[in-house]
């Protein structure tokens, strides 16, 4: 609990249910459910990314397993007593009308690259746009929270019955905002497209263009703004050294950007 300790107080929103078997991730074929993980906080601070920059994306919250299956939310000075397992939840955010798909259902031999290969089974130019979008506002924002943990079981995509096709809502940040070191699993590892230097990435600028804005604005966000926003949400409190490795951390990203784009 301690590393808990350090984020939640007694005014922290904690959304209380019966300690059994849960899913662990978002797949195709899950049930509606409820999602659990191990306590972290890049979810919500890729989460509350996502929303500046509207890209769609899960709605994380934190979780408490024990007994009983209250199903409400409760402050954590009001059961902070009472044994609960503090772990993070997610709903199912599937569309019972649409059908979700992983890369590995689509025919990647279309294409030079797995993401050139999806935008080629897209049915007109509008989604081809679309998706092509989808797919770089998640490349520029895994690139600037440093995630490592983007392969193809860690995304899905969207089809609607004209079999239009987009990127579902993003999630798993865990493994993300952990290093200030640079090194290739820093750019954006993942099967749609690989970026293991900053070279590979501007060669992707010079395919994609679009894609030098994108990620040239993430040198706008505030960082410490945005991950204060993420906690006060949650009634949840920043401690004082994380701040100050976020602050680290958000200038070598910076940093990275600023290379890759020049």
């Amino acid at each position: 609990m301690k590393l808990i300790d350090e984020f939640i107080t007694d005014k922290t929103d904690v959304f209380v249910t019966r300690d059994k078997p849960q899913k662990s991730f978002f797949r195709k074929e899950a049930p509606k459910k409820l999602y659990v993980k191990s306590f972290n906080t890049s979810e919500f601070i890729g989460e509350e990314l996502a929303q500046i920059k509207n890209i769609r994306c899960a709605h994380y919250f934190i979780v408490g397993l024990g007994k009983y299956k209250l199903d409400k939310v409760m402050p954590y000075g009001l059961i902070k007593d009472q044994d609960l397992l503090i772990q993070i939840g997610s709903h199912n955010f599937k569309n019972p009308k649409m059908k979700y798909k992983e890369l590995e259902d689509y025919d990647l031999s279309i294409g030079k690259t797995p993401m050139d290969a999806m935008l080629k089974h897209t049915p007109t130019d509008e989604n081809r746009r679309q998706l092509c979008m989808d797919m770089l506002n998640m490349f520029a924002l895994d690139i600037y929270m440093g995630q490592v943990d983007r392969y193809s079981y860690n995304y899905m995509f969207e089809e609607d019955k004209e079999h239009n096709i987009r990127l579902a809502p993003l999630f798993d940040f865990e493994l993300s905002m952990k290093s200030l070191q640079e090194s290739k699993r820093n750019f954006h590892p993942g099967e749609l497209y690989r970026f293991d230097t900053l070279e590979d990435c501007r060669k992707f600028i010079k395919e994609y263009p679009i894609f030098r804005d994108i990620l040239s604005s993430y040198l706008h966000v505030d960082l410490k703004e945005v991950i204060n926003r993420a906690y006060e949400k949650r009634g949840m409190m920043v401690p004082e050294e994380r701040m100050e490795f976020f602050e680290k951390f958000e200038k070598s990203r910076d940093e990275i950007i600023e290379r890759i784009v020049k």
